[in-house]
């Protein structure tokens, strides 16, 4: 039996609805695993796939799922991309967003297929936009979202480097016009982190379409960067078939 001490722990550290796994609730509460089974036979908790557990009725949200994957299994996945310059209110559709962008080298765990909230995210890995940051770079980077007032914040990316992230999908006149919208309506905050996003930005593509942008929406930007010290590749890139070439940043834009 649980005694009632750690069993109003449970309650005070574990919200309901919050997925966990079984490794937490044994390092964490020191639960062994005839405890876990047994809160599991009397229906304190339930499982939700093999070794993961939820208190109460399950959050089928995806900011709940988000939390569980930061603070409950200490991924490295941060929301990215349109959902976190939504959250920023820098781009706002008048619907939700979804598949909602993470972006990390964590896996995506086997628990979200499990009950059927997949298809609800998707996955990038960092590297595919960036060099690894070190760790006082990516708290820099980050920004916190509060989701829930007595909840812990969701980890989200900062709106420079989740604007290069949006880039990373511009491939179509649609996307292509959101992306300027968004440039035309973002309140810079810092040239700083611009300046370090390009000179760590691997993906010459985003970075010549910024620039693009930023020359045709935010020109006074462009007067705060060194580009000296960014890498832009050579030759031409094709970001919309069939658009028209930009002699300047050697990319293909709408006619």
């Amino acid at each position: 039996m649980l005694d009632k001490n750690r069993r109003r722990l449970l309650e005070k550290v574990l919200p309901e609805g919050i997925v966990v796994s079984r490794k937490w609730l044994e390092n964490t509460l020191h639960l062994q695993k005839h405890a876990i089974d047994n809160l599991v036979k009397s229906e304190y908790l339930k499982s939700v796939h093999k070794g993961y557990y939820v208190r109460g009725m399950f959050l089928h949200s995806w900011q709940a799922m988000v939390y569980a994957l930061q603070h409950y299994m200490q991924t490295d996945l941060v929301v990215g991309g349109i959902n976190a310059l939504q959250l920023q209110d820098e781009y706002l559709p008048c619907y939700e967003v979804i598949p909602v962008q993470l972006y990390g080298e964590t896996t995506l765990p086997s628990w979200l297929k499990t009950i059927g909230v997949l298809h609800r995210f998707t996955k990038y890995s960092s590297r595919a936009v960036y060099d690894e940051f070190d760790a006082a770079t990516t708290a820099m980077l980050t920004t916190l979202y509060t989701w829930r007032e007595e909840l812990q914040p969701l980890r989200i990316s900062c709106k420079e480097k989740a604007f290069l992230e949006f880039l990373l999908h511009v491939s179509d006149e649609q996307s292509f016009k959101q992306a300027v919208t968004i440039c035309q309506q973002m309140n810079v905050s810092s040239m700083e982190k611009w300046q370090l996003l390009l000179e760590k930005c691997v993906n010459v593509k985003i970075k010549r379409l910024f620039l693009w942008l930023v020359s045709q929406y935010q020109p006074t930007w462009l007067d705060h960067l060194d580009l000296s010290k960014v890498y832009l590749g050579s030759g031409n890139r094709v970001i919309i078939k069939n658009g028209r070439l930009d002699t300047t940043y050697h990319i293909t834009v709408p006619k």
